[in-house]
């Protein structure tokens, strides 16, 4: 495969990211020095220019994976509005600006029952996206002892004391507590994280693959 790679590359013809297996014999050839010269090993103009189209390559992988992890986000009835303006070309004429606030005035300006119609859809959107961004990797939570102290008298907030003042008294407790105090919570945290562990390998794995997915759609292209 190497030996290909280097005669194609030497022949100057167009390389394509064909393959996981071809990908990773680009990148051997990319860093590859010619260790039968006589002196300092040198990588070539090709090599360079090859190892920069790589990056290039990686940093598409790596941006395409960020997005997909992040998940998708529904539809507002508003959007889904704005975008059936332009389907229909129901868009006038003018600066974006112009149009925007043509298509808002539309808006203000349909029927509740038409209204209905993007907000049902808008609800179908949502349950589709939250099923597709339920299937993926979700990364667990580290829970340390003071997180969980927090979570356990968060819901005993006085009525009528500011959260932030709340949070800010929890605090200053958290750090007045005992050693014998904060044991429970110490203990709670590192059951929380034997169980963590084995759950961040898992997650790790389930990212590797779906890096692979987008490598070999991305190659394709």
């Amino acid at each position: 495969m190497l030996s290909l790679t280097k005669s194609i590359f030497n022949n100057g013809s167009k390389i394509g990211f064909t393959s996981q297996v071809y990908l990773n014999a680009l990148r051997q050839y990319a860093t590859k020095t010619n260790k039968d010269s006589t002196t300092t090993p040198k990588v070539t103009k090709k090599q360079i220019t090859l190892e920069k189209r790589l990056k290039k390559f990686d940093e598409r992988v790596e941006k395409q994976l960020q997005k997909t992890l992040r998940g998708s986000r529904a539809k507002s009835p508003y959007n889904l509005f704005v975008a059936s303006q332009y389907v229909n070309n129901k868009v006038e004429s003018g600066t974006v600006m112009q149009r925007m606030k043509s298509i808002s005035e539309k808006w203000k300006s349909i029927s509740p029952s038409e209204k209905s119609q993007y907000i049902q859809k808008s609800k179908e959107d949502k349950a589709r996206v939250d099923r597709e961004n339920s299937e993926l990797p979700q990364k667990p939570s580290k829970s340390s002892p003071y997180t969980l102290y927090i979570a356990a008298k968060a819901s005993s907030k006085p009525t009528g004391v500011k959260v932030t003042e709340y949070f800010k008294t929890l605090g200053k407790n958290w750090s007045s507590m005992s050693d014998a105090d904060k044991e429970p919570y110490i203990k709670q945290s590192e059951k929380y994280k034997a169980a963590t562990t084995e759950k961040l390998d898992k997650y790790n794995q389930q990212v590797e693959q779906l890096r692979k997915k987008i490598v070999d759609n991305l190659s394709k292209k």
